[in-house]
């Protein structure tokens, strides 16, 4: 009879323990959940206008009109609660706390050289 409150495992819960352990998953990957939510606004920024303006506003006013704008943009988010800038809706501040904690442990230079091989593979115009 077992002790009251002691728990005793099966043979199949050791052996999957055993397997955990020896295992090279990590609980400090990221969940699929963020890749695919960060790749769904990547892919938004890039082909649904975003980097359309970039280009328009570089084509009519050459790199420093560019430059000149993205500083804008930068000061324009600084700070949430300065009348004039950029205000986060409930939504985005939702997205936000769900999402900071898993990209602490997120390597976004090698993301983005990801997605560069991705767009230049991918990339019919040039063929």
């Amino acid at each position: 009879m077992a002790a009251k409150n002691k728990i005793i495992y099966t043979q199949e819960w050791k052996e999957i323990a055993k397997l955990a352990k020896e295992s090279d998953v990590s609980t400090d990957r990221l969940s699929p959940y963020f890749d695919i939510w960060l790749d769904h606004k990547v892919q938004w920024f890039l082909f649904n206008g975003s980097v359309g303006i970039l280009y328009l506003i570089k084509s009519i006013f050459g790199n420093s009109g560019l430059e000149e704008f993205i500083k804008f943009v930068l000061k324009y988010m600084d700070d949430e609660n300065t009348l004039g800038h950029y205000h986060p809706s409930a939504n985005v501040k939702t997205e936000l706390g769900k999402y900071r904690e898993s990209a602490r442990l997120f390597a976004l230079d090698e993301y983005l050289t990801e997605i560069s091989k991705n767009l230049y593979e991918n990339d019919t115009k040039g063929r």
